[in-house]
């Protein structure tokens, strides 16, 4: 599982739609720190400081 999941990580810091179903298995495969940190990476890149 952890490759689908670092496929999913890399296509969402590229900014690319996820589906729902890649979504959820974001979510259930990743510890709440690792989506928090997957989410402030995304945030930097749409609103650098």
């Amino acid at each position: 599982m952890a490759g689908l999941s670092s496929n999913l990580i890399d296509k969402a810091l590229k900014l690319e739609f996820l589906s729902v179903e890649e979504g959820l298995d974001l979510y259930h495969s990743s510890s709440l720190s690792e989506l928090t940190i997957i989410a402030d990476l995304i945030r930097k890149k749409l609103h650098p400081d």
